[in-house]
């Protein structure tokens, strides 16, 4: 298994989605320098050809973007000698318990394989920043474990190849999985009908609303669950929530994410969108379950403003990019 198939069978375990996260490797070459997924690029069609190769120094060979948190992988190369690869997730479950101020207890089993009896925090900060990477070499510095907890962000999980660090990722979402249910975190239930609808499609009032209010707007999910009204209002607790749904979540179709008497839209310019938001919809239901027994707050609005305009600009961007 190589890095592109690592990153595709993330997806397909539910660790990945779209372009978000990133993959690396330490370069057999050379151990003081290791390759990185781009920045921006899907995992689907990548090759081993497209990883940018960073070098000791930081700089990065060739015009292609490596990943914007590409400091963090080489921060931990170089705190663990042992370690060839890298991956930084968006999983459900560890991403929600990024909010807990507490380490993550391990079984010992898991604490056998992951090399600590607790999986660590790093603090919050913004994504792609100096902070965020800081933060997360000094958790590694206090802890053997080769995973860590992005506060509000997800998850890095390190391995001695491909196949462990994947093996790794799994490990670490039963554990969170299973340490969510042990704290009495209950989230938002929903019913399993979802259904697609497509501005073309003879809807019924509610989502023709929607259409009328968003022009940009071209396809929804459906979801319905009776413990949401038009009343119901959700705020980030993750910061893709931020950068992709908006501010919050709200009856208003101001944001990618509306909420009426029992049922939730999930907004996007095409299906694949829309698929996304409700991807991200669904972790901030876990976080925001796992922030009502903690008693930890959403993220700052200013904060949130800010990385729904940047992702706006960078996606408008990616999206001109592949119509080229």
């Amino acid at each position: 298994m190589n890095i592109p198939q690592l990153a595709r069978e993330a997806i397909s375990q539910g660790l990945l989605f779209r372009t978000w996260g990133n993959l690396s490797k330490r370069d057999e070459s050379d151990k003081s320098s290791f390759l990185i997924t781009p920045s921006g690029m899907g995992y689907e069609d990548m090759e081993e050809k497209d990883l940018v190769k960073v070098f000791e120094d930081g700089s990065h060979e060739g015009n292609i973007k490596p990943s914007s948190e590409s400091p963090m992988h080489q921060a931990l190369y170089r705190r663990f000698p042992d370690i060839n690869v890298i991956i930084h997730t968006h999983q459900p479950y560890g991403s929600a318990l990024s909010l807990l101020k507490r380490d993550i207890p391990l079984s010992d089993s898991e604490a056998e394989k992951l090399g600590s009896n607790s999986i660590k925090i790093s603090g919050y900060a913004l994504p792609g920043t100096k902070k965020l990477h800081n933060n997360a070499d000094h958790v590694a510095s206090l802890s053997g474990c080769k995973a860590i907890l992005l506060e509000m962000h997800g998850v890095i999980i390190m391995g001695k190849d491909e196949e462990s660090a994947l093996e790794n990722a799994l490990l670490i979402e039963g554990a969170c999985k299973r340490y969510f249910e042990e704290i009495g975190a209950h989230p938002i239930k929903f019913n399993e009908d979802v259904s697609e609808i497509t501005r073309n499609d003879e809807v019924a009032a509610m989502p023709r609303s929607i259409f009328d209010k968003r022009p940009d707007v071209n396809s929804i999910i459906r979801m319905t669950s009776q413990d949401v009204n038009k009343h119901t209002a959700m705020k980030p607790y993750l910061d893709d929530f931020a950068q992709i749904v908006g501010i919050r979540a709200d009856s208003s179709c101001k944001y990618n994410v509306v909420f009426g008497d029992g049922e939730v839209f999930c907004l996007g310019k095409d299906l694949e969108d829309a698929t996304a938001v409700q991807h991200i919809f669904e972790k901030n239901v876990l976080a925001q379950a796992v922030a009502k027994v903690s008693g930890r707050k959403p993220i700052n609005v200013l904060e949130s403003i800010l990385m729904n305009q940047v992702y706006k600009r960078k996606y408008s961007k990616l999206k001109d990019m592949k119509k080229d």
